[in-house]
């Protein structure tokens, strides 16, 4: 999978409350024009940074339909688009700079971070495509692989200027923003109880989402001495939860003096 950065080489001039009537043109545009079934791109973002959905992984009526993990095929990138997502920008970037580039930046990243995390994917990363053209449009004719980062400009492929030459010098930044959207954190840490009586003999419940390929450990420690009373370590392999029991007991198996202990839940 490859997320690919285009823009529409329309107008810049368009306000934001003008900005749906350019969804609804470029939609004419490709369902009219070039009698496509929908739109090319699988997303749009617009000039102020505001985020639209362009082709649709669902069937007419249908619901819950569309996700990250879906594999919609876009018509953005020529011999290209199996197994690509394209998200273009609102307006033509080869004869005008973005007006709010922060908010572009931030809108494309999040967009390809979103896509790109079921997969696991480094933004940072090479990618290889199997090109299909036969147009002579792109860099790479049928049968040729294309080697490219994970998330590329149209330029980096095809035989064009997009996403122009005033968009095109934020593809580091995206390619930034979008790592750190996906740098893997601890979420959802819980413990239960957090308060015991010393005659109740019930367990402590320790849980928390660990990410994908990460080794993680739950230590308990007694707050008073700093010493390490039980500890215990694994591989998440998918990201999900993780769940230790504690029975209050030390690593030597007796229980642990009345005071008070500190959980941590650690991922590398």
């Amino acid at each position: 999978l490859a997320g690919i950065v285009h823009h529409t080489a329309s107008t810049n001039n368009y306000t934001a409350a003008q900005a749906p009537a350019q969804m609804r043109n470029l939609y004419a545009y490709f369902t009219q024009s070039l009698n496509y079934a929908d739109m090319g791109y699988n997303s749009l973002v617009d000039k102020y940074g505001t985020i639209y959905e362009g082709r649709s992984g669902c069937a007419v009526g249908a619901v819950g339909c569309d996700s990250a993990t879906i594999p919609v095929q876009g018509a953005h990138t020529a011999g290209l688009n199996i197994n690509t997502f394209g998200v273009s920008a609102i307006g033509n970037y080869d004869v005008l700079a973005p007006q709010n580039p922060e908010a572009m930046v931030e809108s494309i990243a999040s967009l390809m971070a979103w896509k790109l995390a079921p997969f696991g994917l480094d933004p940072n990363a090479s990618a290889s495509i199997l090109s299909t053209d036969t147009s002579g449009s792109s860099k790479y004719r049928a049968g040729q692989t294309a080697i490219t980062q994970v998330i590329s400009a149209h330029r980096d492929v095809g035989k064009t200027a997009c996403p122009g030459r005033y968009l095109y010098p934020y593809m580091a930044a995206i390619r930034a923003r979008a790592t750190t959207l996906l740098e893997p954190v601890i979420q959802g840490v819980k413990v239960t109880p957090t308060l015991v009586s010393s005659n109740d003999t019930s367990p402590v419940n320790v849980s928390a989402m660990i990410p994908s390929n990460a080794n993680w450990s739950v230590d308990v420690k007694n707050v008073g001495s700093g010493e390490s009373v039980v500890e215990t370590s694994g591989t998440q392999t998918l990201t999900g939860p993780i769940s230790f029991t504690w029975d209050r007991k030390d690593s030597d198996g007796l229980f642990v003096p009345v005071g008070r202990y500190a959980v941590s839940v650690n991922a590398s």
